[in-house]
């Protein structure tokens, strides 16, 4: 699978290229009363109300910095009948690269993996597969997982 690499935070992310419709450059947010932590905000982005997840946030507890290497990944939600989209707030995109397989280890050896990725992470979000490169370990976000219907009902 052919996939976006990003970073928020010490984590490594990567999204299938299949749900990526575009990455744009960071624009000033508006924030939303009452949102979540994780809702950075709403952008207008060709001709509609986009809301900006902040994957920084939800890994890591700090919001996203507003740096020039800061980007905003248009995602279309799997499921969605009209195709939602949706911004994921990252601190960097770096590359394209061809994901691997999922890391395939005994139980034990693959919690251990897991759970050395969630050390700067926050524990009520589902990231994904782990997966290995020559950078080392990072996440293929699974959307689905990421974007629960109960926070997709928070975005509506």
């Amino acid at each position: 699978m052919l996939v976006l690499m990003c970073r928020a935070g010490d984590n490594r992310f990567a999204l299938d290229s299949e749900v990526v419709a575009e990455v744009v450059p960071y624009v000033e947010l508006k924030s939303m009363p009452g949102a979540p932590e994780w809702l950075a905000g709403v952008f207008a982005y060709r001709g509609q109300v986009l809301n900006v997840l902040d994957l920084v946030q939800a890994a890591t507890g700090t919001r996203c910095p507003p740096r020039w290497s800061s980007r905003i990944v248009i995602v279309r939600l799997p499921g969605s009948a009209n195709q939602q989209l949706l911004g994921l707030l990252t601190e960097h995109v770096t590359t394209t690269q061809w994901s691997g397989e999922p890391l395939q280890n005994d139980a034990a050896s693959q919690q251990h993996k897991a759970n050395q990725l969630r050390e700067h992470s926050r524990s009520e979000w589902n990231w994904g597969s782990v997966r290995l490169d020559e950078e080392g370990m990072f996440r293929v976000l699974d959307l689905e997982q990421l974007v629960t219907p109960e926070r997709r009902a928070m975005l509506a």
